[in-house]
């Protein structure tokens, strides 16, 4: 990244879908979510589909 702050937009991605950013928090950087996209995470954040450490960093995300 070459700027503090960018704005990522996924094309091709059903609007029902969910997608995890920074895949196992290996990235040192914040991840702001979309109200819709974070709502659509409590399914597999509930289903433990998404790994331990990835639904601590949501969690630390939105707290940040």
């Amino acid at each position: 990244m070459e700027k503090p702050e960018i704005t990522v937009t996924l094309n091709n991605i059903d609007e029902n879908d969910w997608i995890k950013l920074n895949y196992n928090s290996i990235g040192l950087y914040r991840v702001k979510y979309e109200s819709k996209t974070l709502a659509r995470l409590s399914e597999p954040i509930t289903n433990k589909t998404i790994s331990p450490q990835d639904r601590l960093m949501i969690q630390d995300d939105v707290a940040a």
